[in-house]
Protein backbone atom coordinates (compact mmCIF):
# COMPACT_ATOMS: atom_id res chain seq x y z
CA UNK A 1 0.00 0.00 0.00
CA UNK A 2 2.96 2.43 0.89
CA UNK A 3 4.12 1.88 -2.71
CA UNK A 4 0.76 2.52 -4.52
CA UNK A 5 0.78 5.39 -2.20
CA UNK A 6 4.06 6.93 -3.64
CA UNK A 7 3.59 5.93 -7.06
CA UNK A 8 0.35 8.31 -7.12
CA UNK A 9 2.29 11.32 -5.14
CA UNK A 10 4.69 10.84 -7.22
CA UNK A 11 2.33 11.04 -10.58
CA UNK A 12 0.32 13.99 -8.63
CA UNK A 13 3.38 15.85 -8.48
CA UNK A 14 4.42 15.66 -11.99
CA UNK A 15 1.11 16.27 -12.69
CA UNK A 16 1.07 19.53 -10.55
CA UNK A 17 5.00 20.84 -11.47
CA UNK A 18 3.35 20.39 -15.51
CA UNK A 19 0.64 22.75 -14.13
CA UNK A 20 3.03 25.11 -12.54
CA UNK A 21 4.82 25.31 -15.92
CA UNK A 22 1.76 26.21 -17.37
CA UNK A 23 1.00 28.61 -15.58
CA UNK A 24 4.36 30.14 -15.35
CA UNK A 25 4.29 30.31 -19.05
CA UNK A 26 0.76 31.73 -19.50
CA UNK A 27 1.23 34.92 -16.72
CA UNK A 28 3.42 36.61 -18.90
CA UNK A 29 1.12 36.01 -22.13
CA UNK A 30 -1.54 37.24 -20.57
CA UNK A 31 -0.13 41.04 -20.43
CA UNK A 32 0.65 40.76 -24.26
CA UNK A 33 -1.13 43.61 -26.75
CA UNK A 34 -3.60 44.03 -28.11
CA UNK A 35 -5.68 42.37 -25.75
CA UNK A 36 -8.93 41.36 -27.49
CA UNK A 37 -11.13 38.36 -26.86
CA UNK A 38 -10.42 36.83 -29.62
CA UNK A 39 -6.70 37.08 -29.00
CA UNK A 40 -6.37 35.51 -25.92
CA UNK A 41 -5.48 32.20 -25.22
CA UNK A 42 -8.97 29.70 -24.27
CA UNK A 43 -9.59 26.51 -24.08
CA UNK A 44 -13.63 25.21 -25.05
CA UNK A 45 -14.68 22.38 -23.42
CA UNK A 46 -18.46 21.92 -24.93
CA UNK A 47 -20.12 23.13 -27.69
CA UNK A 48 -23.24 22.84 -26.66
CA UNK A 49 -25.23 24.68 -23.67
CA UNK A 50 -24.15 24.66 -20.62
CA UNK A 51 -20.72 25.92 -22.57
CA UNK A 52 -17.75 25.71 -20.51
CA UNK A 53 -14.17 27.26 -21.14
CA UNK A 54 -11.06 28.68 -19.62
CA UNK A 55 -9.71 31.99 -21.19
CA UNK A 56 -6.37 34.03 -20.42
CA UNK A 57 -6.69 37.56 -18.70
CA UNK A 58 -4.08 39.62 -17.97
CA UNK A 59 -2.85 38.41 -14.67
CA UNK A 60 -5.77 35.80 -14.17
CA UNK A 61 -7.12 32.84 -15.32
CA UNK A 62 -10.93 32.78 -15.77
CA UNK A 63 -12.96 29.63 -15.48
CA UNK A 64 -16.69 30.63 -17.14
CA UNK A 65 -19.90 28.42 -17.43
CA UNK A 66 -22.58 30.07 -19.86
CA UNK A 67 -26.02 29.16 -20.55
CA UNK A 68 -27.69 30.69 -22.81
CA UNK A 69 -26.92 34.24 -24.11
CA UNK A 70 -29.36 36.64 -22.29
CA UNK A 71 -28.66 37.34 -19.30
CA UNK A 72 -27.40 40.44 -17.25
CA UNK A 73 -23.93 41.73 -17.06
CA UNK A 74 -22.41 40.03 -14.49
CA UNK A 75 -22.46 41.26 -10.86
CA UNK A 76 -19.50 41.39 -8.98
CA UNK A 77 -20.45 38.56 -5.65
CA UNK A 78 -16.76 37.90 -4.01
CA UNK A 79 -13.05 39.19 -4.18
CA UNK A 80 -10.57 38.08 -2.04
CA UNK A 81 -6.83 38.32 -2.68
CA UNK A 82 -7.21 38.69 -6.71
CA UNK A 83 -9.78 35.72 -6.29
CA UNK A 84 -12.96 37.24 -7.62
CA UNK A 85 -16.22 35.18 -8.36
CA UNK A 86 -18.46 37.36 -10.85
CA UNK A 87 -22.28 35.89 -12.25
CA UNK A 88 -25.30 36.95 -13.54
CA UNK A 89 -28.53 34.82 -14.09
CA UNK A 90 -31.88 35.36 -15.17
CA UNK A 91 -34.69 32.52 -15.39
CA UNK A 92 -33.04 30.37 -18.09
CA UNK A 93 -29.74 32.00 -19.07
CA UNK A 94 -26.18 32.55 -16.82
CA UNK A 95 -23.16 33.70 -17.06
CA UNK A 96 -20.63 32.17 -13.94
CA UNK A 97 -17.05 33.13 -14.37
CA UNK A 98 -14.31 32.19 -11.35
CA UNK A 99 -11.26 34.62 -11.86
CA UNK A 100 -7.71 33.24 -9.82
CA UNK A 101 -4.48 35.17 -10.38
CA UNK A 102 -1.66 33.26 -12.07
CA UNK A 103 0.37 33.90 -9.23
CA UNK A 104 -2.11 31.48 -6.60
CA UNK A 105 -2.33 29.37 -9.58
CA UNK A 106 1.77 28.81 -9.53
CA UNK A 107 2.15 28.82 -5.52
CA UNK A 108 -0.81 26.29 -5.00
CA UNK A 109 1.08 23.76 -7.81
CA UNK A 110 4.41 24.29 -6.49
CA UNK A 111 3.32 23.26 -3.46
CA UNK A 112 3.20 19.22 -4.27
CA UNK A 113 6.21 19.26 -6.46
CA UNK A 114 8.51 21.50 -3.57
CA UNK A 115 6.92 18.48 -0.57
CA UNK A 116 7.91 15.23 -2.75
CA UNK A 117 11.58 17.13 -3.88
CA UNK A 118 12.45 17.37 0.12
CA UNK A 119 10.47 14.02 0.95
CA UNK A 120 12.84 12.47 -2.35
CA UNK A 121 16.24 14.21 -0.39
CA UNK A 122 15.55 12.75 2.94
CA UNK A 123 15.09 9.62 1.44
CA UNK A 124 18.35 9.87 -0.23
CA UNK A 125 20.04 11.22 2.69
CA UNK A 126 19.08 8.57 4.95
CA UNK A 127 19.99 6.02 2.54
CA UNK A 128 23.13 7.65 2.29
CA UNK A 129 23.98 7.68 6.34
CA UNK A 130 22.79 4.39 6.53
CA UNK A 131 25.36 3.08 3.65
CA UNK A 132 28.01 4.69 5.46
CA UNK A 133 27.36 3.62 9.34
CA UNK A 134 25.68 6.52 10.71
CA UNK A 135 22.47 6.90 12.38
CA UNK A 136 19.58 7.87 9.03
CA UNK A 137 17.77 9.97 11.68
CA UNK A 138 20.67 12.36 13.22
CA UNK A 139 23.80 11.70 11.20
CA UNK A 140 25.43 10.02 14.07
CA UNK A 141 28.31 7.20 13.92
CA UNK A 142 26.96 4.25 14.70
CA UNK A 143 29.89 2.04 14.07
CA UNK A 144 30.49 1.19 17.94
CA UNK A 145 27.04 1.45 19.04
CA UNK A 146 24.67 -1.52 19.19
CA UNK A 147 21.29 -1.07 19.67
CA UNK A 148 20.07 2.45 19.58
CA UNK A 149 21.87 5.88 18.75
CA UNK A 150 23.28 7.43 21.66
CA UNK A 151 22.28 10.52 20.01
CA UNK A 152 19.01 10.61 19.10
CA UNK A 153 17.67 7.47 20.54
CA UNK A 154 16.17 5.70 17.16
CA UNK A 155 16.37 2.13 17.09
CA UNK A 156 19.18 0.64 14.46
CA UNK A 157 17.39 -1.76 11.73
CA UNK A 158 18.50 -5.30 12.71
Amino acid sequence: MARIRQIFLNSAGILSAMLFIAAVVLWPRSYRHPQSIAERDSLNFTHADPFYWVISNPGRLAFCRQVGKDWPNPRRQFEFLGLEFAGGWNGKSSLVNLLIPYWMIAVVTAMLPVQRLFAWRAVRRARRRKQLGLCPECGYDLRASLGRCPECGREQAG
